[in-house]
């Protein structure tokens, strides 16, 4: 495994417990982490100390996590003849550097796993060949996410609970927008907010008159957030969040099944049986609010949870 040492918790978790279910399989697991500089001369001497590592004890297979981490596995690896499985955990959409980066090592890469079929489509169009992509739906940790234990203590307005990324555009602004027609309803945001948002946000709130409703959590831990998941009305899955991309499906574990999507993706074939999943436009706010409030109206669902 060639994952980052400054990587959000969110991957190191899935780094973490991917090595540890191919140990108890039987497999050896060794997990490299690129220094939290990620400078290219920090880079080099990494890929130069996996290389080296690999001559002397060559692996079976490489297993990228991310861009950088990607292309260190690919270049340290290809002159040792050892093949690359690469998980980019979501793609950039600019023309930048890391761009550049994902195409690489996606047309280098033996194999590109793909967590769902939008991703899929965006791989292909970066130009990663159609046979080198396959589809692996990420899972959630039923023993983790189940539906009876504690809740996280509420008032008794209305819950709408949403897991937020760093490095993804959350869409929260537009929620917090929501809220003037959501009477009743408080916003919970778990996770950390990406540089100068939670201000933004904040200010966003005040301003509308919805600050007292807004609780912004910071980090949660991966433990706690069941808790939280089990104390809410609707869960909202953000419309590009790379770090929660499982949040509908864990949502969905702890045995409630309400929510609004802001997009297709991911959570679109977890196999969402009935109407337990409701899609809103991404920037649609009135339509969001709508979708919440049905949300909140639904006897039915209430009654099911």
């Amino acid at each position: 495994m060639v994952s980052a040492h400054d990587a959000p918790e969110w991957r190191a978790t899935h780094v973490q417990a991917l090595s540890d279910a191919l140990r108890t399989q039987g497999h050896e697991v060794t997990v490299h982490l690129q220094p939290g500089d990620q400078q290219d001369p920090q880079l080099g001497r990494f890929v130069d100390e996996l290389r080296a590592e690999w001559e002397y004890a060559r692996p079976d297979l490489v297993h990228g996590h991310f861009w950088r981490p990607g292309l260190a596995a690919v270049l340290a690896a290809q002159p040792v003849g050892v093949p690359v499985v690469q998980s980019f955990h979501g793609l950039d959409h600019g023309r930048g550097q890391r761009a550049g980066v994902e195409r690489l090592v996606g047309r280098e890469a033996a194999l590109v796993l793909a967590t769902c079929e939008h991703e899929m489509l965006e791989l292909a169009a970066a130009g990663v060949p159609r046979s080198r992509i396959s589809l692996v739906p990420r899972g959630v940790d039923s023993e983790l996410f189940q539906p009876h234990g504690e809740k996280a203590g509420r008032s008794e307005l209305s819950r709408v609970i949403t897991v937020v990324d760093p490095l993804a555009d959350n869409g929260v602004a537009d929620l917090v927008a929501a809220l003037p027609r959501l009477l009743g309803v408080e916003l919970v945001v778990a996770g950390t907010l990406g540089a100068g948002e939670a201000d933004r946000v904040e200010r966003w709130a005040r301003r509308l008159g919805v600050d007292e409703r807004v609780r912004l959590l910071g980090p949660v831990e991966r433990a706690d957030l069941p808790a939280w998941l089990r104390g809410r009305d609707v869960v909202r899955v953000p419309a590009r969040g790379r770090g929660r991309r499982g949040v509908g499906g864990d949502g969905m574990a702890v045995g409630r099944r309400r929510g609004v999507r802001a997009r297709a993706g991911d959570v679109g074939r977890r196999g969402v049986g009935g109407d337990g999943m409701r899609r809103a436009g991404a920037g649609d706010r009135g339509r969001r609010a709508d979708r919440c409030r049905d949300r909140r109206r639904d006897r039915c669902a209430r009654a099911a949870a």
